[in-house]
């Protein structure tokens, strides 16, 4: 977003912006517009099963709780978000991190229908058969073609399932680091293609120490899932995981949220490296001891900084070449890879700039040192992205970029949303 007053948004003239407006994080300059006009879609909360119950019908304005909700009697759900407070159509339209990724792909490979507004307003419906150049873009492309009304998603039937949360202090957190790297290695249990996790380790400069937390998820009704074993038999500080009757019982779980951003600022920066023990090693130290060492931070109360791990498995990549692909098109012959997140939550926003070059300095440093060692790889995930990273220009190893630009001349070709449209990664 431009600083309101600043000679590029004057020269731009008044801006528009369109969002469901259901958001659990206050970040910075994400869901706010000076000077134009805010297209809120937060009413549009159309909820409904179709085709016997295979397709969901839902409007952009729910969250994911509320679609897990309205799922659990049917003991049916769809591919979507693990944070229940997150809105539906920011996570379909940049992809899509979930627990069923190592079989279905992104979330936004679950989508085989867009109602979608554009910018001339007419409303059209995009799938594989009409509209499918728009159908392909709309997969990763955000919000550059058009305001999406109505997403159709695919149900799958899932009953009982194992996993929850799990915290570890600094004791720990060596072992957790150790059963983590283990995992995302070949033949771990990343390629159990009913698992998944979200391993974070959490530095706390005040005192020194690294602790660490997982999310824990596998689908079905095995209460000791051998993938997951080395990673749950870690003493704990705390932890949840068990057996759960239904997919929205395991997503009901309080401990599967983000209670502290409410009401503070947060940042999210994202890389990517192989899945391979030396980026790990590169990840944690690199991290662990510039969050330590730094002197600012051991005196601002109340800011967290962690970096957690996704793995985007080859099946999860295959998966969505299966389901009919997407603009962001990875090639399965590259290997596995952690999509990496920084989330950091401070309180004060006079710590912004502090915050926001505390973390670039930090990922620039990763990302040297992990193409020194050969285990880099050329992602960032649009949804952890920060403002002013280069998205685009990783998708389908550079081949996706100048396809999407023609899609949106075709169905925008006084480009509204590349020039008015104030949030989101503009194509360029």
């Amino acid at each position: 977003m431009l600083p309101p007053g600043s000679r590029s948004s004057r020269e731009r003239g008044p801006g528009l912006q369109s969002g469901a407006g259901v958001t659990c994080l206050q970040v910075p300059g994400a869901a706010s517009l000076n000077d134009g006009v805010m297209i809120a879609t937060t009413n549009l909360k159309g909820l409904q099963l179709e085709t016997n119950n295979t397709i969901l019908s839902l409007g952009p304005g729910h969250t994911w709780a509320q679609v897990y909700d309205y799922l659990g009697p049917y003991d049916l759900t769809v591919v979507g978000g693990r944070y229940g407070p997150v809105g539906v159509a920011g996570l379909l339209l940049g992809g899509g991190v979930d627990y069923f990724g190592n079989q279905y792909g992104w979330a936004m490979n679950n989508v085989v229908k867009y109602e979608v507004v554009l910018a001339n307003s007419s409303i059209v419906e995009a799938n594989a058969n009409q509209h499918a150049d728009l159908f392909w873009a709309l997969k990763g492309g955000s919000n550059n073609y058009g305001i999406v009304t109505r997403f159709d998603l695919i149900t799958y039937n899932v009953e009982e399932v194992y996993g929850g949360t799990a915290a570890f202090d600094a004791s720990s957190t060596p072992g957790f680091l150790e059963a983590v790297t283990s995992f995302f290695q070949p033949g771990g249990g990343v390629y159990d293609p009913q698992v998944a996790i979200n391993p974070c380790i959490y530095p706390v400069p005040s005192s020194g120490t690294v602790l660490s937390n997982l999310v824990a998820f596998y689908r079905g009704n095995d209460a000791t899932p051998e993938s997951l074993w080395n990673l749950t038999r870690i003493p704990a500080a705390t932890q949840d995981i068990g057996l759960r009757s239904s997919f929205d019982m395991f997503m009901d779980n309080p401990n599967i949220d983000l209670p502290e951003v409410r009401t503070n600022n947060v940042l999210y920066w994202s890389t990517s490296v192989k899945a391979t023990a030396e980026a790990i090693e590169i990840l944690n130290t690199t991290f662990t001891q510039a969050v330590l060492e730094n002197a600012r931070l051991k005196k601002m109360n109340g800011t967290s900084m962690f970096m957690c791990m996704q793995a985007i498995t080859t099946n999860w990549q295959q998966a969505a070449r299966d389901l009919g692909g997407d603009a962001i098109d990875l090639d399965p012959a590259n290997g596995t890879f952690l999509a990496i997140v920084f989330p950091t939550i401070w309180p004060d926003e006079e710590d912004q700039d502090f915050i926001y070059s505390f973390v670039d300095d930090v990922v620039v440093e990763i990302e040297r040192k992990a193409k020194a060692a050969d285990v880099y790889y050329p992602f960032v995930y649009m949804n952890d992205a920060v403002r002013g990273q280069r998205v685009y220009e990783h998708y389908g190893s550079g081949k996706s970029l100048p396809k999407m630009k023609r899609i949106s001349m075709a169905y925008d070709p006084e480009q509204v949303f590349q020039r008015l449209e104030a949030s989101g990664f503009k194509l360029g």
